[in-house]
C-alpha cells in the first residue's frame, strides 16, 4: 500500500482509484474504478454508464491544497444516497494530471451533479439521488 492513495479523475468517466483501500469494510484492490455519473447499476463502481448517460465533466481539480497529514490507510465510506467519504491518505488528480487536491479527508460526488466536482455540494438532497 502506498502512502498516499492517488484518485485519478477520468474526463467524461470514473474515478480510479490507485491504492488497495476498504469500502464500507470491505478490501476493494488498486484500480477500482468508481462511479462519477451516478448512473452505474453497480454503485459505487462504475459500470460504463457514463457512456450512454451523457456525462460530461472534463475531469478538473481546482486549484491545489496541502496536505492534512499522514493516516495509514485509505477509508472509503458511502453515505447513503450521498457522497463517496474518504479519509486517509489522498490525492485526487485531474484528469489532464495539471491540478492536485492533497488531503487527508474528501467528500467525492457520485450523484454526477455537483457544481463543485470531483466534490460534493450537496446536489444529491436537491436531485433525489438513490444509489440503489
Amino acid at each position: 500500500m502506498t502512502d498516499k492513495a492517488t484518485i485519478d479523475l477520468c474526463e467524461n468517466g470514473p474515478m480510479i482509484v490507485n491504492t488497495a483501500m476498504v469500502i464500507d469494510g470491505k478490501s476493494v484492490e488498486p484500480g477500482a474504478a468508481l462511479c462519477r455519473c451516478g448512473q452505474s447499476a453497480n454503485k459505487p463502481y462504475c459500470d460504463g454508464s457514463h457512456n450512454t448517460a451523457g456525462f460530461e465533466d472534463a475531469g478538473a481539480v481546482e486549484g491545489a491544497t496541502g496536505d492534512d497529514g499522514p493516516v495509514a490507510t485509505l477509508t472509503v465510506k458511502l453515505a447513503q444516497n450521498g457522497p463517496i467519504l474518504c479519509s486517509g491518505p489522498l490525492t485526487v488528480r485531474s484528469a489532464d494530471g495539471s491540478t492536485t487536491h492533497a488531503a487527508s479527508r474528501a467528500a467525492l460526488c457520485r450523484c454526477g451533479k455537483s457544481e463543485r466536482k470531483p466534490f460534493c455540494d450537496g446536489t444529491h438532497g436537491k436531485v433525489g439521488f438513490e444509489a440503489g
